[in-house]
């Protein structure tokens, strides 16, 4: 991994009187990094074409648009927003770590495997969150659309978290689905295998961050 790699810009005078400004710290490009690799099993990977550092630490990160290949134990899924914002709170003294998160825009588009069958599909919003505890690093979704284990269904609430374990609030399943899409899922390869981010795309844009769990 590289070391990071930010930019502060300064914008040309408008005028006699106008004071400068700076633009906000930041990168763009082609930019992949890790966040979030746990002992055992491969990081979360996050691509974006801008990164927007808000504030003076690395705890608030603005990416345009973001793609994130999140591996779990009974599968993997890649998600896709057109904005992502990364947050992590400074913990207060003498307490545990506070939570970070990544909160999604809609519409957050998902696919992947779970439990080796096909994942597709579609939520208004989406937010990730990382804890001292495994049950509670989760992918939260709500007003969801999926495609798994050869139904189609509706949810209110979605979540997967590190363990590989589905949680959802008031689910209905749709009709039978269409011919169409049966085929399409029937010429899917078995099992299906996900590529991770290309390894050049990492060296050439990659970012560390500060306090992440981030392997050089």
């Amino acid at each position: 991994m590289t070391a990071a790699v930010l930019a502060v810009l300064g914008s040309s005078l408008g005028g006699c009187l106008d004071k400068p400004t700076l633009a906000k710290p930041g990168a763009s490009g082609h930019i992949v990094f890790h966040l979030w690799g746990q002992p055992g099993m491969p990081p979360t990977v996050f691509r974006t074409d801008d990164l927007t550092q808000e504030g003076s630490r690395f705890d608030h990160l603005v990416m345009r648009p973001v793609e994130i290949r999140r591996p779990f134990e009974e599968g993997i899924v890649f998600i896709h927003s057109p904005k992502g914002q990364y947050s992590s709170p400074k913990a207060e003294a003498g307490s545990t770590a506070a939570e970070n998160t990544i909160q999604l825009d809609g519409p957050v588009r998902i696919a992947g495997s779970w439990r080796g069958e096909p994942v597709v599909g579609l939520a208004q919003s989406a937010v990730m969150r990382r804890s001292q505890l495994r049950s509670d690093r989760r992918l939260d979704m709500t007003d969801v659309v999926l495609l798994t284990r050869g139904s189609l269904g509706t949810y209110r609430t979605l979540s997967f978290d590190e363990e590989g374990h589905m949680g959802f609030t008031t689910y209905h399943q749709e009709p039978k689905q269409s011919p169409a899409l049966s085929a399409a899922l029937a010429a899917l390869p078995h099992p299906l295998v996900f590529p991770e981010f290309r390894e050049a795309d990492r060296q050439r844009g990659g970012i560390e961050i500060p306090g992440s769990d981030s392997a050089p």
